[in-house]
């Protein structure tokens, strides 16, 4: 099929981007890139019940599978990057000059407040543990997400994002004897709670 197939190219390409040697990327990915590609053809099939064969199922089918590769690349290598998340932020712009899923103001304010958000709470836990608590990768995922979605969706994907980080990252310290002060990747919970908000909002 076309679509996964595309997928997993992009996938490659932009694991390719950060520097891995092209054997060692087959090597790992051999498992997990088909895992993205069946999941981005579910996707295109939830994007066309939900939003019908249009410009809208086309671009939401879009932002799933460019959420899915950002988040296998952060949950293996803590790295969001900007060849991802900064292309992302302004197709979600341009998608919503003719408004397929928010007013372009909304929009616009959604990017500002995302970014604005999660950089101002990563200050706090700064101050407060003395060591960076959000990745910036993470600010500018948040804000490409407010400039598709609208700033009202910015709330319900950070409660969504935060709670499912929180139990899986307890559980993982209760199960697997991971270190409390391991690092997390917060963008596979972002990327996750903004599909789940996509498909109850559509």
């Amino acid at each position: 099929m076309l679509l996964p197939a595309i997928a997993e190219s992009v996938a490659i390409a932009v694991l390719r981007s950060l520097g891995e040697h092209a054997p060692s990327a087959v090597a790992r990915t051999r498992f997990h890139l088909p895992v993205i590609a069946l999941a981005s053809a579910v996707l295109c099939a939830l994007c066309a019940a939900t939003f019908g064969i249009s410009p809208a199922g086309l671009a939401a089918w879009f932002l799933c599978c460019s959420l899915l590769i950002a988040a296998d690349i952060d949950r293996r290598h803590h790295l969001l990057p900007d060849a991802v998340t900064g292309p992302l932020l302004w197709i979600g712009l341009l998608s919503n000059v003719a408004r397929l899923f928010a007013a372009l103001p909304d929009a616009v304010l959604g990017a500002v407040v995302g970014y604005l958000a999660l950089r101002a709470l990563s200050w706090a836990a700064t101050a407060v543990i003395h060591a960076e608590g959000i990745g910036h990768g993470d600010f500018k995922l948040f804000a490409a997400l407010g400039g598709w979605l609208g700033w009202q969706a910015l709330l319900p994907i950070a409660i969504a994002a935060a709670a499912t980080a929180v139990t899986i990252g307890l559980l993982s310290i209760a199960f697997t004897r991971r270190h409390a002060r391991k690092p997390l990747a917060f963008g596979p919970y972002l990327a996750l709670a903004a599909i789940a908000v996509l498909f109850v909002s559509g």
